[in-house]
């Protein structure tokens, strides 16, 4: 895509989303808030309620009208939030799939569309995907709010939510277990890419990661993308001791537990610049990537990388047969 075109694609994100998703009145205090991702006690089990969609969300693209499911379940941790407690998602794929893959948006979503396109990648090679709405996000979010934004209202709402989706994703590891699932991975974008880098360096029995736009931490992207920083303007001038925080639950800080990792850098991202990828990259030891010349959103439509996902998936099948 033409650089500049592929650009004004953050840019118009920047400038829409920051008139809506500002902190509003009194900030609740969140009711966990980890000094670090090894200092929880991770749930190992969580129980889905699952519900067949007669009206998949998502239109157009290979595997329409495929089976889905709505899955829920009460959250592991508590929110300041009502909505926020229960966790809400799609299914797609065999419910008696031998290899499964976890999928986490990225910040923000408001609809579950690019989230489905990339699950057909894993789903053309047999996968259970489930795909987990994140902490304040789609039918989680609270009233009133756009999707997403008390997720990112200070810095002790970012790391509660960290640390409430690696919750919910650890039992969503022991529920894909418990159902035959012998091989786990995760797949994350953005935001999601941060958690599942996090998800890496602490579970051994996760079997693979795929990032995409990886974000290794949110403190860094603030300080160094002028994007970023209009979108969360009340994050660039915070204490030190919250930018440590921040940075304990950051994934480019830590070390990966699993050997299957795929990295898919954006060339062209003003949100998360890439030489912040290539710091996450060249800080786990060189994995496999692929480059794109795409921003941050554009890259939703690079028929390139869907194909890269397939063929990385795949290979995840080849070597467990």
């Amino acid at each position: 895509m033409w650089k500049p075109l592929a650009r004004s694609f953050d840019a118009i994100l920047s400038m829409t989303l920051a008139r809506f998703v500002r902190p509003r009145g009194e900030l609740p205090r969140p009711h966990a808030v980890p000094d670090g991702p090894d200092d929880v006690n991770w749930p190992e089990l969580v129980e889905l309620e699952l519900t067949p969609l007669e009206s998949p969300p998502a239109k157009g693209g290979q595997g329409e009208g495929e089976p889905q499911w709505d899955f829920s379940f009460p959250s592991p941790v508590p929110s300041s939030w009502k909505e926020n407690e229960t966790v809400r998602g799609l299914a797609l794929g065999p419910q008696d799939a031998r290899r499964a893959i976890i999928l986490l948006h990225g910040a923000y979503e408001d609809h579950y569309t690019h989230a489905v396109w990339m699950a057909r990648s894993f789903t053309k090679h047999g996968y259970r995907v489930l795909i987990p709405a994140g902490p304040c996000h789609l039918q989680r979010k609270p009233p009133g709010v756009f999707s997403g934004s008390p997720m990112f209202w200070s810095p002790e709402l970012v790391v509660a939510g960290f640390h409430q989706w690696l919750a919910e994703i650890r039992g969503l590891m022991g529920f894909l277990r418990r159902e035959g699932a012998q091989q786990i991975g995760l797949y994350g974008y953005s935001l999601g890419s941060l958690v599942a880098g996090l998800a890496a360096t602490l579970w051994r029995d996760l079997d693979f990661i795929a990032l995409l736009s990886p974000v290794g931490s949110h403190a860094d992207a603030i300080e160094h993308s002028r994007v970023a920083a209009r979108i969360w303007p009340w994050m660039r001038d915070i204490p030190q001791e919250k930018i440590a925080l921040l940075d304990r639950w950051a994934a480019v800080h830590r070390q990966p537990l699993t050997d299957r990792m795929a990295f898919f850098i954006t060339r062209y991202d003003n949100l998360q610049p890439t030489r912040l990828q290539e710091q996450w990259w060249e800080a786990w030891g060189r994995p496999p990537r692929r480059d794109y010349p795409h921003a941050h959103l554009s890259v939703h439509y690079c028929k390139q990388f869907y194909r890269d996902l397939a063929m990385f998936a795949g290979e995840g099948v080849r070597d467990k047969e």
